[in-house]
């Protein structure tokens, strides 16, 4: 008898959820309706309503002020600011205080003008951004990147001359045409000595004035006796010194005095050049000249330091040529073998020590989906006397 109401118990536990639902879907639509006529009843009343304003809220509205409407636009149309440029990731703009002191707000270092107070600034003719010698002011007016930090050691023209040359020498660096003389590009690369070639060994007495000096020529290994004033292959005997005992030789305007014995070792001193420009290599003694690049240069002396000073026909001034350095050979280096620069080549991308983010550690991925975890490596086992221990592989060894 007690059947029936268990089931429709059993009914309602089945199905309460759709009740649930039908009954929420009933009241939205009856909602609907009701909002339906609420929005038709207002559209009629509105339209059937003849809203007529008071005089006394009636209120003239005066002409707009086209004056200040074209001040403003003016303003806007040329806003005073210090100019957008390009600058690198994770630097920050370098700011002074304005010069007027009633303002001294912080403003851009490059800024001409004050966008605050709109005061004129002073030209920074010596700043640099990147600090490389070259002000920030030379750059713009060539058109270059004042945040390029190997830009001072760059050849933009190809001309064999860096930027910072080209600031020194005061020359166009993106002109190719226009660069620094080229022996600022010369370097001594070695210096050679050549020992004279004779030796004075010793003098002998035949008769009351009549005095022959021994010489032995080192490259044939032949001896030689001559008087004051004879010759030996190109050489004349000019004169005796008996105090010092020293004996003269002199071909042309040059004298050479050889002390008994002894081997003129400085006699002829060749100094061979380099050209960093493209590597080309020129030798030249005391006194002889050599072309480069329609220049013609002098050979006029050789410091005890390795340097050499060298004259033009027209220049009243000597330039002094130095050593060439280590850094200099490893980037001629380069460029004869057409390798780039290794002090050149910059970093695409470069995050300063601050802003660096420690990142987890990325888990293996050459496990197969679903292997299991490799048991922990074992000690090696130790083999027999002579044999090296076996290695256990894992995955991915």
């Amino acid at each position: 008898m007690s059947s029936g109401p268990e089931t429709r118990s059993a009914w309602l536990d089945q199905n309460y959820e759709k009740l649930l639902l039908v009954a929420a879907l009933a009241g939205l639509l009856v909602s609907a309706a009701v909002l339906f006529l609420q929005v038709n009843r207002s559209r009629r009343l509105l339209a059937d309503t003849d809203l007529d304003v008071p005089a006394s809220l009636q209120r003239p509205v005066p002409p707009p002020d086209l004056d200040a409407v074209q001040e403003a636009r003016a303003i806007l149309a040329s806003p005073t600011t210090s100019g957008e440029r390009p600058r690198p990731m994770f630097m920050s703009k370098i700011r002074v205080t304005c010069v007027e002191e009633a303002c001294g707000s912080p403003i851009e270092q490059e800024a001409d003008r004050c966008p605050f107070c709109g005061t004129e600034q002073p030209e920074q003719a010596v700043f640099s951004t990147v600090n490389d010698g070259i002000p920030d002011v030379w750059k713009r007016q060539h058109g270059l990147d004042i945040y390029d930090p190997h830009l001072a050691r760059r050849d933009l023209d190809g001309d064999g001359f860096t930027v910072r040359e080209e600031f020194e020498a005061g020359t166009d660096p993106l002109d190719p045409e226009s660069y620094p003389p080229i022996v600022y590009k010369l370097r001594v690369e070695r210096i050679e000595t050549t020992p004279f070639d004779f030796t004075y060994v010793s003098r002998q007495q035949l008769g009351e004035d009549d005095w022959r000096y021994q010489i032995n020529q080192r490259a044939t290994g032949r001896t030689f006796f001559r008087r004051l004033g004879e010759t030996v292959d190109g050489y004349t005997l000019e004169s005796y010194d008996e105090e010092h005992d020293h004996l003269v030789f002199r071909s042309g305007e040059q004298r050479i005095t050889l002390r008994r014995g002894r081997i003129h070792d400085d006699h002829q001193r060749t100094v061979h050049f380099v050209l960093l420009v493209d590597g080309t290599r020129l030798s030249a003694r005391i006194g002889q000249s050599f072309d480069i690049r329609e220049s013609t240069y002098t050979v006029r002396e050789i410091a005890a330091d390795g340097t050499v000073r060298v004259t033009e026909p027209d220049a009243p001034d000597a330039h002094t040529v130095p050593r060439i350095t280590d850094e200099e050979r490893a980037s001629l280096r380069h460029l004869l073998d057409g390798v780039p620069d290794p002090t050149l080549m910059e970093e695409e991308f470069i995050i300063p020590p601050q802003d660096y983010m420690r990142l987890p550690m990325r888990p293996r991925t050459d496990r197969p989906p679903g292997a299991p975890r490799p048991a922990p490596r074992p000690a090696p086992r130790p083999g027999p006397p002579g044999r090296p221990a076996p290695d256990l592989p894992l995955w991915g060894d």
